[in-house]
């Protein structure tokens, strides 16, 4: 639950950081938290796991997140 980690409070409204450097700590914190249950075992939906897709588009793109979704809404209406 992204709500259990750390840095996932109402501060978040008001932290002056970049949206990447917020979304890189969340995805730091999220995959800190050992799995609760092994890989292969059982189904556990995770909405963290948006946060941590994110930000690995982020890097690998130079991209923002919003940027990257707002490019991907104008191509599919093409």
């Amino acid at each position: 639950d992204i709500g259990q980690l750390p840095s996932w409070n109402e501060s978040l409204l008001t932290d002056p950081r970049p949206l990447p450097e917020q979304r890189r700590l969340l995805a730091k914190e999220a995959l800190s938290i050992p799995p609760l249950a092994s890989p292969g075992s059982r189904c556990v939906y995770s909405n963290a796991g948006y946060l941590v897709v994110g930000t690995i588009l982020e890097t690998l793109t130079g991209e923002t997140w919003e940027d990257l979704l707002r490019r991907d809404r104008t191509r599919d209406e093409l």
